[in-house]
Order: C-alpha cells, then sequence, then structure tokens
C-alpha cells in the first residue's frame, strides 16, 4: 500500500533541515519508510521531523549529516524558502465565486 500524505499545513519547528530532507527525499526517490530504514528510526519520528513537529536531537542530526548531507546546523535555522507540503500541492482548488448571479431561463 502507498502511503498518501494528507498534512497541508507545517508546524511551529519546520527548519532548514526539514526542508533539505524533503528535498533529498524527492532527488532518491524515497518515501518516508525509506529515509526511517535508512537512518534506522521509526517513520513516525521522520514525519514529525518532515512536518516540523520536532527537531532532530544531535545524535539523529549526526546520522542525517552523514546520510544525506544535511547540516546539523540547518535544523536550527528557519527554512530559506518558502515550503508546500506534497498534499497542499495536490488540494483542489476552490473555485472563484461568480461575479453575477445565474441566469434563469
Amino acid at each position: 500500500m502507498r502511503w498518501q500524505h494528507t498534512r497541508q499545513k507545517v508546524g511551529p519547528n519546520f527548519s532548514e533541515g526539514a526542508r533539505l530532507l524533503w528535498i533529498a527525499m524527492r532527488i532518491q526517490g524515497m518515501n518516508q519508510c525509506g529515509v526511517a530504514r535508512a537512518l534506522g528510526r521509526h517513520r513516525g519520528v521522520i514525519n514529525r521531523l518532515l512536518y516540523g513537529e520536532r527537531r532532530p536531537g544531535l545524535d539523529l542530526a549526526l546520522d542525517i549529516q552523514d546520510t544525506f548531507g544535511i547540516r546539523p546546523v540547518d535544523w536550527s535555522r528557519d527554512a530559506t524558502q518558502e515550503f508546500v507540503t506534497p498534499a497542499a500541492k495536490m488540494a483542489p482548488v476552490a473555485p472563484a465565486p461568480e461575479s453575477q448571479p445565474p441566469r434563469v431561463a
């Protein structure tokens, strides 16, 4: 079964490290489970990092650096570019309201 992204917003701890990890996942064709396996961590931990619910401790930050090249300092910096979650990119756009009432025939 393929995991579906449903979260459309990031949390208060979203950082440059999280943004770079999303990019690394896309470049390497990985999903959250693949990142979790590569780092020897539970997928829930990776999910919380990616969506900015938490930041990694030093041990995990060093493992991420060894595996993906993302420096530990990046986890303490705000994201340098705007980030839109995968689910937000796929969310349907509400139709524009009609400027005139519909005609009755």
